[in-house]
């Protein structure tokens, strides 16, 4: 299955989000929840994020989801 199936059915903003969040998964694969900007590990921990590092991992997704 395709890593993108079904982002096609969200609004461009909903799938922007949905893309951002995979990034994050990619670099830190022991987030488990997200809430808005915030990222949390499976103890509800605070997980701190390199925002440079997802916005290049999103900018990939973001390409590859374009091609």
């Amino acid at each position: 299955m395709h890593k993108f199936n079904n982002l096609d059915i969200y609004d461009v903003n909903d799938r922007n989000r949905r893309i951002k969040y995979m990034a994050i998964k990619n670099i830190y694969p022991n987030v488990i929840t997200r809430r808005g900007d915030l990222v949390y590990d499976k103890d509800e921990n605070l997980i701190s994020i390199d925002e440079a590092l997802v916005k290049t991992e999103y900018d990939k997704l973001l390409a590859e989801y374009d091609a």
